[in-house]
């Protein structure tokens, strides 16, 4: 007989989310299948009674899927892993070309957000506003994404080829995403209205859809990889972008960026 009721135990298991995830709040957690009594054995260990609970949360910021089992009668946490789920999914480009890579599913709904690596590399819509980070990029369809009317595709380049970015950072330098500390990746497409620019902001990068000068800045891996070392440099030497220290920060991204741009297509 448990001691614990089963909202107690989905309470229990919310919270060793929160902290797991702490950017994670209350009102991104997802109602679930309530949690079920089971009976917890591994080898080694006393049989114990228990609860069961996967709980799920969804933020602008991340996804997060943790499975839990709670002692019944004393409220320890046995066991709890990452159960976020990826899958590897094709979208096609802006220049036609299609693209393999890794998405969330949640239900019947896939999401942007590749969890295989340990840097989590997060992909967002801006929807033609200036806003940072935006909306997460969402599809019904494991092979459609980004069918918007101008820049189409420009989600599947930035989120693909942040990856390839990384882990050409990982296996020639060892290092651990931009900050060195394996922070998520954040990318924002379709910035602003026939925007002719790519950024990084400090935290994250954007790219517009291109206007006059451009198509969408996303499509150059060349400019991913740019924007990318820009925050390496921010996290690094913190050169700050004026004058000569302003110069060199541009050249670290360019060289950097052209050397990676070599790696992926000689």
């Amino acid at each position: 007989t448990p001691k614990l009721t089963a909202d107690e135990a989905r309470e229990r298991a919310t919270s060793e989310l929160f902290a797991r995830v702490p950017s994670i709040t209350k009102g991104d957690v997802r109602e679930g299948a309530a949690p079920e009594l089971v009976v917890f054995a591994e080898p080694g260990r006393e049989a114990r009674l228990a609860w069961h609970h996967v709980t799920r949360a969804m933020s602008q910021d991340t996804a997060a899927v943790l499975d839990v089992t709670v002692d019944a009668l004393t409220g320890e946490v046995l066991e709890a892993f990452d159960d976020l789920e990826t899958i590897k999914v094709k979208g096609t480009g802006v220049l036609g070309d299609e693209k393999e890579f890794e998405a969330t599913q949640n239900g019947t709904t896939f999401t942007m957000v590749d969890g295989t690596r340990p840097a989590q590399i997060r992909t967002f819509t801006a929807d033609t506003q200036q806003t940072l980070p935006g909306t997460p990029v969402t599809s019904q369809m494991q092979n459609s994404w980004d069918n918007v009317q101008r820049g189409k595709g420009a989600a599947v380049d930035a989120h693909f080829y942040a990856a390839f970015v990384y882990d050409y950072y990982k296996s020639k330098f060892g290092r651990n995403g931009i900050d060195g500390n394996n922070a998520a990746m954040v990318s924002t497409v379709h910035f602003g209205n026939a925007y002719d620019n790519a950024f990084w902001d400090g935290t994250q990068m954007a790219y517009g859809d291109g206007g006059t000068a451009f198509r969408a800045l996303s499509t150059g891996i060349d400019v991913v990889a740019h924007e990318f070392t820009h925050g390496v440099t921010t996290s690094t030497s913190k050169l700050v972008y004026q004058g000569q220290p302003g110069a060199l920060n541009e050249a670290i991204s360019d060289i950097l960026s052209t050397y990676i741009e070599h790696a992926y297509k000689p």
